[in-house]
């Protein structure tokens, strides 16, 4: 019911096949045989146990080439090439992905901003924190209870709270430069948009 990881179980097994020489040895073999997934197994189990032997990798990504080139399927097939590739190659690094772009911010509704923000809330900044938010915006009639307490927020949509520690008020449009990070509530409030 609860399996080892390969990582902790890779080891194991290694030793038990008689260590590194030998599973190489055996997945020459197995590959020259075409049994290509029987290679892919014993040599999976190495590279677990070993990550740095690239003699290894290597043989595992002659298996994956030569299952890749049997696949009709273009998912299978790529999973394999890339697979391949990553073996002989390594992970590169890729472009960072910022999910809190303003277009991103901007198209999400308020309460599913409420819950991103909830989820990127740093918990230890919030540690000892305790407060009630009554946020409103009467253009859209949207209300929303936000608390924060045990380094957790949560969000209430379509109530407020008898005894908030704040109130809020702003139209969505003078919500979002907020939302996007372009101004504080504080600078907002200042301009008189909205109303606390």
């Amino acid at each position: 019911l609860t399996p080892l990881s390969p990582k902790d179980s890779a080891p194991l097994y290694v030793e038990m096949m008689g260590g590194p020489k030998k599973i190489l040895k055996k997945g020459r073999k197995l590959i020259k045989q075409g049994q290509y997934h029987l290679a892919v197994e014993i040599l999976n189990k190495l590279i677990y146990a070993k990550p740095k032997n690239q003699k290894a990798k290597d043989l595992l990504a002659d298996a994956y080439e030569q299952l890749g080139y049997q696949y009709e399927s273009p998912s299978l097939r790529n999973t394999f090439l890339n697979g391949a590739h990553e073996l002989r190659n390594g992970v590169k690094g890729g472009e960072n992905f910022k999910s809190a772009g303003p277009d991103m911010i901007s198209a999400m509704s308020t309460e599913l901003f409420l819950d991103f923000l909830a989820i990127k809330m740093d918990t230890e900044k919030a540690e000892g924190l305790k407060f009630i938010i009554n946020l409103q915006t009467p253009d859209n009639g949207e209300k929303f209870v936000i608390e924060v307490s045990n380094a957790t927020m949560t969000t209430i949509k379509g109530f407020l709270s008898p005894e908030p520690h704040l109130e809020l008020e702003m139209t969505r449009n003078q919500l979002l430069p907020v939302m996007m990070g372009q101004k504080t509530f504080a600078q907002q409030l200042d301009a008189g948009h909205g109303k606390s």
